[in-house]
């Protein structure tokens, strides 16, 4: 009877734990306490030319907005071969610009390849945009020159294209899991910061087309991950000289369980990783010598996130937000239904340089379903998605 008894209550307390458990959970995956939406001037544009998908976006030189979309829902799912092709695109963030986003042509881009863009990064010291690409086979960061047409970016609207885009280079790597990295970030000229968001390689025809029990494996695990906060994933460094081939390893010992957005300070000694999942920007040091990260602090979200980046002029960071994963989760499954989102700042308060992190703009997801990146000048914010199609402008002044 003793051991009876004692087994019976071992059962009703791990019952118990796990319900305690799985509560907290869902409350964690709800929407985020203090959402009160405030997205009445925004408008819906970039619809119906192809633009499926705006998952990451950076602001270049004279309001040129550069934004990424490679309809990574097919991506995922059902591989690159079966999106829609992806592109880069800018955006005249100025006051009286042109109401839609334009397409820019992919100069010298080797024939044959997909180009379906992820996160992105834009260098006003290099005029390089470097995109992370969903090729099929392989994941790579492509490297693009930026030269502005400066006669076409001073008119009011845009008198022709503002910009054009020249291939330079590809990063790839075999640490690179196969549509698993996720965003990337300018060090130096030859040097480079890369995320991984998943632990494993996806299927080259996405995740509901496994060929093996591996693969099929690997899917199934990722739901346990993301419920048990597993950290697995993590930063790259990647460096090159001249025309050589780009060598890349880890950037540091920590790991992550989503490491997802990913920017650098104005000084470039500061990188910061945000980890959607667990609600925390990770503040890194680089050693400026071997390119290495070291952990310093977290910046504790309220709400998750994906896509960030620093404004240099205002020092703050621009957070794309998720304050409703549980809706997300029903978006990925199928469910039509609408994902809210919005923009978020975190910035240094008092002399002890703790962040507070505040609210900006909130949409309801019922124009842009799931925001994933947030970009601002003056009075007007852009909103892009990682699945939806088209942008979210907003006019906040």
């Amino acid at each position: 009877m003793g051991l009876k008894y004692l087994v019976l209550v071992m059962v009703v307390l791990v019952a118990v734990y796990v319900k305690i458990w799985f509560e907290r959970k869902m409350e964690f995956f709800s929407l985020s306490q203090g959402f009160t939406v405030n997205d009445q001037s925004c408008e819906l544009a970039g619809v119906g030319a192809g633009m499926l998908g705006s998952e990451d976006m950076a602001l270049g030189r004279h309001g040129v907005l550069f934004i990424t979309s490679g309809d990574l829902k097919s991506c995922f799912e059902h591989g690159a071969a079966s999106a829609t092709p992806g592109g880069l695109w800018v955006f005249d963030m100025r006051k009286g610009g042109a109401a839609e986003p334009v397409k820019i042509q992919l100069e010298s881009f080797p024939d044959g390849r997909r180009f379906q863009g992820h996160g992105l990064d834009v260098s006003n010291t290099t005029d390089r945009v470097y995109s992370i690409s969903h090729n099929g086979g392989h994941s790579s960061v492509d490297i693009f020159q930026i030269v502005y047409h400066v006669e076409c970016v001073k008119s009011l609207p845009w008198s022709c294209p503002p910009v054009s885009l020249t291939f330079l280079r590809s990063i790839k790597s075999d640490l690179f899991p196969n549509y698993g990295i996720n965003d990337v970030v300018e060090a130096e000229d030859n040097q480079i910061y890369v995320t991984q968001w998943q632990p494993f390689s996806f299927p080259t025809r996405g995740q509901k087309n496994p060929e093996n029990l591996v693969e099929k494996f690997k899917v199934f695990l990722q739901l346990p991950i993301a419920l048990l906060g597993i950290q697995l994933t993590q930063v790259f460094l990647c460096s090159w000289e001249g025309a050589k081939e780009a060598a890349c390893e880890p950037a540091s010992d920590q790991k992550f369980q989503g490491a997802n957005g990913l920017t650098i300070d104005q000084e470039g000694s500061m990188v910061y990783v945000n980890d959607p999942i667990q609600k925390t920007i990770t503040v890194m040091k680089m050693d400026k010598k071997t390119g290495k990260l070291t952990k310093l602090s977290e910046i504790v979200m309220p709400f998750g996130a994906d896509n960030i980046e620093y404004d240099n002029e205002a020092d703050e960071i621009i957070i794309g937000t998720i304050p409703h994963f549980a809706a997300c989760m029903k978006k990925g499954a199928g469910e039509d239904v609408p994902v809210p989102g919005g923009m978020a700042i975190a910035r240094k308060s008092g002399g002890n340089a703790q962040w507070v992190v505040d609210n900006v703009l909130n949409h309801d997801g019922a124009k842009l379903a799931q925001i994933s990146a947030a970009a601002r000048l003056g009075g007007k914010i852009v909103l892009g998605s990682p699945f939806s199609e088209g942008i979210l402008v907003c006019n906040m002044e």
